[in-house]
């Protein structure tokens, strides 16, 4: 049994004609592969573009690591949690109070109109789409309370309601 001393390639020299020749192709390849590194670090060492290329490459490499280090990471923040309690309470009276900026252009539109009357007036800052998938909204209500609207039923029912005597007009 014989072994090759860079890979460990073993084989039975002698044995059988194909072992032997693959045996014998194993060591050509390898003696190709070596000469091929030696050629390939010969060039290096004559080589100062290449040199200079590995030196920037290792300062790279150091500085990124240096700078993995000092960064610190950004501390969880509850965007969720902060909204909540910044949101004013959604009340009748201010309901009512925004009837005035809608305009026949919101009704004309229909249910895209009312929508963005919504958004920009009586909605704006008193309400939180917390699952936009299955349409769920948070607000306070008039006494504080956190209300959960799923598919904004309970909005959509006070937004008409309000406007119901304005769309009459």
């Amino acid at each position: 049994m014989r072994e090759c001393t860079v890979c460990g390639y073993k084989t039975v020299v002698g044995s059988n004609f194909i072992k032997h020749t693959r045996t014998m192709k194993h060591r050509r390849n390898m003696e190709r592969n070596q000469s091929e590194t030696k050629q390939q670090e010969s060039q290096s060492k004559n080589d100062p573009q290449l040199e200079r290329y590995n030196f920037l490459m290792e300062q790279i490499l150091q500085l990124q690591q240096k700078n993995a280090e000092e960064t610190p990471k950004p501390p969880n923040i509850n965007n969720y949690n902060i909204a909540m309690n910044t949101l004013k309470p959604l009340t009748d009276e201010k309901m009512t109070e925004n009837i005035e900026c809608l305009s026949l252009d919101h009704i004309i539109k229909g249910a895209k109109g009312f929508a963005d009357f919504a958004a920009r007036y009586p909605f704006k800052d008193r309400i939180v789409c917390t699952d936009a998938a299955r349409r769920k909204f948070r607000y306070k209500n008039s006494t504080g309370d956190i209300i959960d609207d799923v598919q904004g039923r309970q909005l959509t029912q006070q937004i008409f309601q309000s406007t119901a005597t304005k769309c009459r007009e």
